[in-house]
Protein backbone atom coordinates (compact mmCIF):
# COMPACT_ATOMS: atom_id res chain seq x y z
CA UNK A 1 0.00 0.00 0.00
CA UNK A 2 1.73 3.44 -1.09
CA UNK A 3 1.72 6.00 1.56
CA UNK A 4 0.38 9.27 0.89
CA UNK A 5 2.34 12.90 2.02
CA UNK A 6 -1.10 13.63 3.52
CA UNK A 7 -0.06 10.25 6.22
CA UNK A 8 3.64 11.33 6.56
CA UNK A 9 2.81 14.92 7.74
CA UNK A 10 0.32 12.84 10.51
CA UNK A 11 2.83 10.72 11.41
CA UNK A 12 5.23 13.50 11.88
CA UNK A 13 3.23 15.53 13.46
CA UNK A 14 2.50 12.12 16.09
CA UNK A 15 6.45 11.95 16.51
CA UNK A 16 6.69 15.97 17.56
CA UNK A 17 3.59 15.77 19.71
CA UNK A 18 5.30 12.88 22.05
CA UNK A 19 8.99 14.04 21.73
CA UNK A 20 7.70 17.73 23.24
CA UNK A 21 5.77 15.75 25.53
CA UNK A 22 8.99 14.57 27.07
CA UNK A 23 9.86 18.31 27.61
CA UNK A 24 7.13 19.38 29.31
CA UNK A 25 8.42 21.55 32.57
CA UNK A 26 7.71 20.03 36.24
CA UNK A 27 4.94 23.85 35.95
CA UNK A 28 2.76 21.34 34.45
CA UNK A 29 1.06 18.75 36.71
CA UNK A 30 1.68 15.29 36.94
CA UNK A 31 -1.70 13.58 35.90
CA UNK A 32 -3.46 11.14 37.75
CA UNK A 33 -6.30 8.94 37.22
CA UNK A 34 -8.61 11.46 38.55
CA UNK A 35 -7.96 14.19 36.15
CA UNK A 36 -9.80 14.30 32.67
CA UNK A 37 -6.66 13.88 30.34
CA UNK A 38 -6.88 10.31 31.99
CA UNK A 39 -11.00 9.56 31.74
CA UNK A 40 -11.37 11.40 28.72
CA UNK A 41 -8.87 8.68 27.09
CA UNK A 42 -9.50 5.50 28.56
CA UNK A 43 -13.86 6.40 28.58
CA UNK A 44 -14.93 8.59 25.47
CA UNK A 45 -15.65 6.64 22.57
CA UNK A 46 -17.06 7.41 19.58
CA UNK A 47 -19.13 5.08 16.41
CA UNK A 48 -15.62 4.89 14.48
CA UNK A 49 -12.10 5.43 15.10
CA UNK A 50 -12.24 8.75 13.66
CA UNK A 51 -15.37 9.26 15.69
CA UNK A 52 -13.29 8.44 19.31
CA UNK A 53 -10.36 10.72 18.08
CA UNK A 54 -12.27 13.24 17.12
CA UNK A 55 -14.48 13.56 20.33
CA UNK A 56 -11.62 12.73 22.87
CA UNK A 57 -9.37 15.31 21.16
CA UNK A 58 -12.80 17.93 21.24
CA UNK A 59 -13.17 17.23 25.10
CA UNK A 60 -9.62 18.01 26.06
CA UNK A 61 -7.88 20.27 23.59
CA UNK A 62 -10.49 22.16 21.67
CA UNK A 63 -10.18 25.77 21.43
CA UNK A 64 -12.83 26.17 23.63
CA UNK A 65 -10.65 24.55 26.41
CA UNK A 66 -8.33 27.27 27.18
CA UNK A 67 -7.88 28.89 30.37
CA UNK A 68 -7.89 32.59 31.19
CA UNK A 69 -4.41 32.73 29.67
CA UNK A 70 -5.25 30.88 26.75
CA UNK A 71 -3.04 27.86 27.53
CA UNK A 72 -4.86 24.51 26.98
CA UNK A 73 -5.84 23.76 30.72
CA UNK A 74 -5.96 19.90 30.69
CA UNK A 75 -2.94 19.13 29.77
CA UNK A 76 -1.09 17.04 32.00
CA UNK A 77 2.69 15.39 32.40
CA UNK A 78 3.13 11.59 33.13
CA UNK A 79 1.66 8.18 32.14
CA UNK A 80 -1.96 9.01 33.02
CA UNK A 81 -1.62 12.32 30.91
CA UNK A 82 0.46 13.34 27.94
CA UNK A 83 1.97 9.73 27.67
CA UNK A 84 -1.59 8.13 27.72
CA UNK A 85 -2.20 10.68 24.72
CA UNK A 86 0.62 9.63 22.70
CA UNK A 87 0.17 6.29 23.20
CA UNK A 88 -2.94 6.36 21.72
CA UNK A 89 -1.90 8.18 19.12
CA UNK A 90 1.06 6.21 17.82
CA UNK A 91 -1.66 3.35 18.01
CA UNK A 92 -4.33 5.22 15.86
CA UNK A 93 -1.76 6.80 13.20
CA UNK A 94 1.30 5.30 13.64
CA UNK A 95 0.64 1.54 13.99
CA UNK A 96 -2.89 1.15 12.84
CA UNK A 97 -3.45 3.85 10.09
CA UNK A 98 -7.40 3.60 11.16
CA UNK A 99 -7.66 7.68 10.66
CA UNK A 100 -7.39 7.16 6.73
CA UNK A 101 -9.63 9.67 4.77
CA UNK A 102 -9.63 11.90 8.30
CA UNK A 103 -5.96 13.08 7.68
CA UNK A 104 -6.87 16.66 6.86
CA UNK A 105 -8.91 17.77 10.06
CA UNK A 106 -6.75 15.26 12.40
CA UNK A 107 -3.90 17.26 11.54
CA UNK A 108 -6.00 20.81 12.50
CA UNK A 109 -6.20 18.99 15.90
CA UNK A 110 -2.97 17.77 16.36
CA UNK A 111 -1.60 21.04 15.31
CA UNK A 112 -3.24 22.39 17.92
CA UNK A 113 -2.03 20.49 20.41
CA UNK A 114 1.60 20.48 18.89
CA UNK A 115 1.53 24.46 19.42
CA UNK A 116 0.96 24.43 22.73
CA UNK A 117 3.19 21.73 23.60
CA UNK A 118 6.29 24.20 21.54
CA UNK A 119 4.98 27.05 24.04
CA UNK A 120 4.90 24.73 27.04
CA UNK A 121 8.99 23.54 25.98
CA UNK A 122 10.13 26.92 25.12
CA UNK A 123 9.05 28.37 28.28
CA UNK A 124 10.77 25.35 30.41
CA UNK A 125 13.55 25.83 28.09
CA UNK A 126 14.11 29.74 28.77
CA UNK A 127 13.51 28.90 32.55
CA UNK A 128 16.66 26.35 32.41
CA UNK A 129 18.94 28.05 30.23
CA UNK A 130 18.62 31.18 32.58
CA UNK A 131 19.04 29.06 35.45
CA UNK A 132 22.01 27.78 33.79
CA UNK A 133 23.71 30.47 31.93
CA UNK A 134 27.40 30.92 32.43
CA UNK A 135 28.40 33.92 34.00
CA UNK A 136 31.05 36.20 32.51
CA UNK A 137 34.04 36.88 34.62
CA UNK A 138 33.12 40.12 35.95
CA UNK A 139 29.90 38.71 37.54
CA UNK A 140 31.24 35.89 38.69
CA UNK A 141 33.78 38.48 40.58
CA UNK A 142 30.79 39.92 41.64
CA UNK A 143 28.68 36.66 42.95
CA UNK A 144 31.99 35.84 44.64
CA UNK A 145 31.84 39.57 46.76
CA UNK A 146 28.17 39.34 46.98
CA UNK A 147 28.41 36.16 48.89
CA UNK A 148 31.29 36.72 50.60
CA UNK A 149 33.83 34.56 49.56
CA UNK A 150 36.65 37.13 48.27
CA UNK A 151 39.03 35.75 50.81
CA UNK A 152 40.05 39.86 51.64
CA UNK A 153 41.55 40.65 54.57
CA UNK A 154 40.44 43.44 57.15
CA UNK A 155 42.60 46.32 57.60
CA UNK A 156 42.96 47.57 61.08
CA UNK A 157 41.82 51.09 60.76
CA UNK A 158 38.87 51.07 58.48
CA UNK A 159 37.03 47.84 60.21
CA UNK A 160 36.36 47.21 56.20
CA UNK A 161 37.78 44.63 54.39
CA UNK A 162 39.92 46.43 51.53
CA UNK A 163 40.29 43.49 49.49
CA UNK A 164 36.78 43.55 48.63
CA UNK A 165 35.43 45.68 45.77
CA UNK A 166 32.83 47.80 46.17
CA UNK A 167 29.20 47.03 44.82
CA UNK A 168 26.93 48.89 43.29
CA UNK A 169 23.67 48.10 41.30
CA UNK A 170 23.31 48.99 37.89
CA UNK A 171 20.39 47.95 36.69
CA UNK A 172 19.61 44.53 36.76
CA UNK A 173 23.56 44.03 37.25
CA UNK A 174 25.81 44.02 39.87
CA UNK A 175 29.05 46.64 38.91
CA UNK A 176 32.01 46.02 40.98
CA UNK A 177 34.73 48.64 41.64
CA UNK A 178 37.99 48.40 43.44
CA UNK A 179 37.84 50.21 47.42
CA UNK A 180 40.17 52.92 47.55
CA UNK A 181 43.31 52.60 50.12
CA UNK A 182 42.28 54.61 53.17
CA UNK A 183 45.42 56.29 54.86
CA UNK A 184 46.45 55.16 57.90
CA UNK A 185 44.96 57.26 60.71
CA UNK A 186 42.24 58.80 58.37
CA UNK A 187 38.32 57.21 58.45
CA UNK A 188 36.23 56.51 55.17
Amino acid sequence: MSRTPEQDHLEQLVQDITELSKKLPGSVPEATKDDKIYTVMTSVTGNSHWGTFNRRFDILFGEDCRNEEGRLHYIRRGRHGMAKVTSYLNRVIVDENTLKGFYTPATVKLERLKAELEVLAIQSNKSSNRDQEPRSPMLAAAATVITGNGGGQQSENSGHDSALPATGDVGSATVTRPRQAVPEGTTE
